[in-house]
């Protein structure tokens, strides 16, 4: 019975240890695929309203780490720039969405000047 107790007892960190959490990456870029540092980037969970802003690095780019699975709306805005958003991005526990790959095809990047 003791050596069952203690195997569990065991366990107890590695149970701890995976994260019911994801996260967001990505680098904002221009339509010429320039780097765009300075620029907000706002999450927004869909069902609790909840929003975090980064804003972007010297090399453009962002991150948002601790998020709790759900749908959010990104939304990118700098000087000079439009505004651009992406809606519907699904965020699961123990996933890292990057959202480079979502940007080859222009949907998350800083809008045309």
């Amino acid at each position: 019975m003791f050596a069952i107790a203690s195997f569990f007892t065991a366990m107890l960190p590695l149970a701890h240890a995976q994260s019911v959490t994801g996260q967001v990456y990505g680098t904002v870029t221009d339509n010429t695929g320039a780097i765009i540092s300075g620029a907000t980037v706002q999450l927004a969970n869909q069902n609790s309203q909840q929003t975090q802003s980064y804003t972007t690095a010297a090399n453009g780019s962002f991150q948002f780490i601790g998020i709790f699975p759900s749908t959010y709306n990104l939304k990118i805005t700098h000087a000079g720039f439009k505004t651009s958003e992406q809606r519907n991005i699904i965020v699961n526990a123990q996933e890292r969405v990057d959202l480079n790959e979502i940007k080859k095809d222009g949907k998350i990047s800083a809008a045309d000047r």
